[in-house]
């Protein structure tokens, strides 16, 4: 699944939009708090584990893609 970050945006939302999911975090990049946080709300839309979610590329970047498991 590819994902859009904003960052220091929002109180935590995700939006569907025609490019994929768009996830909005108030967490700041740095120590990973975002990715954190991102999993997070993932995890509980989806309804999994945080464990399942997993970033596959783009750590670092705004641009993400993301696996979940079931």
């Amino acid at each position: 699944m590819r994902i859009n970050v904003r960052v220091r945006h929002g109180k935590g939302e995700i939006k569907e939009v025609a490019e994929g999911i768009e996830v909005f975090t108030s967490e700041p990049m740095e120590n990973n708090r975002a990715n954190v946080d991102i999993i997070r709300q993932l995890a509980r839309k989806y309804g999994v584990n945080s464990a399942n979610v997993r970033i596959i590329s783009g750590a670092s970047k705004r641009r993400k893609i993301i696996e979940i498991e079931k």
